[in-house]
């Protein structure tokens, strides 16, 4: 073999190495990549006893998260009032809210009936989410910045429908007459906006944790 073909030879195998190299290395890249795009991400939410609850930046919010943790393991009258002033908290404050169906305050409803008081919020409170923002912006929308909590009634009630059809069996039912207020806001005007309501909390009948079932609004002068 002259010369230049032992040249031409080496020069080919030399190549060829290259590309095996840099193919191996494409790959070695690609599977750190698949690697990294299946680890779980970063949770978004926060347990607090039965609650599972989003991660919020507001500092209100999170003081009555602290509430509720301090009251676990107080009396049910307690527990209910530290639910309902996160959940109103959450619930009707739409200035954090990015789309018509980030319904507030789910993780405090209870699990048999969070999807129907979900559609149920997205047809009501929530339905005109976009035409307020569009309209005000969304640093002008409504900022829940005090609940209170009044009179927690029992109610003599075993059971509650789920649906056109079906009840599920509770522990009991309480009412409580919850009112709020809301940033004062130079552009939209918060008293004409909803700042009262009735909530029904139940005490699921295997665990006895408290949670929110429906809702009253005057003007809407229906439950769901």
């Amino acid at each position: 073999m002259n010369r230049g073909k032992y040249t031409k030879i080496l020069f080919g195998l030399l190549t060829l190495l290259v590309i095996v190299l840099a193919i191996t290395e494409i790959r070695s890249v690609m599977d750190a990549t698949n690697v990294m795009s299946n680890e779980p991400e970063t949770a978004n939410t926060i347990e607090i006893g039965p609650y599972t609850l989003p991660v919020t930046e507001s500092k209100f919010l999170n003081s009555l998260y602290d509430n509720i943790n301090n009251n676990l393991e107080g009396s049910n009258n307690e527990i209910i009032g530290s639910v309902a002033q996160a959940f109103v908290a959450d619930f009707f404050t739409l200035r954090d809210k990015s789309n018509f169906d980030d319904v507030g305050g789910l993780g405090f409803v209870f699990q048999p009936v969070r999807n129907q008081f979900r559609d149920n919020a997205i047809a009501s409170y929530y339905l005109d989410l976009y035409q307020f923002r569009s309209a005000f912006g969304q640093e002008n929308l409504p900022l829940v910045t005090e609940v209170t909590v009044g009179d927690i009634e029992n109610l003599n009630l075993t059971s509650v429908s789920i649906n056109d059809s079906d009840t599920i069996t509770v522990h009991a039912v309480k009412e409580a007459n919850v009112t709020w207020t809301y940033e004062d806001n130079d552009v939209v005007d918060t008293t004409n906006i909803i700042n009262q309501a009735r909530i029904r909390f139940v005490q699921d009948q295997e665990t006895r944790h408290w949670f929110v079932y429906s809702i009253n609004q005057p003007q809407f002068n229906q439950w769901w």
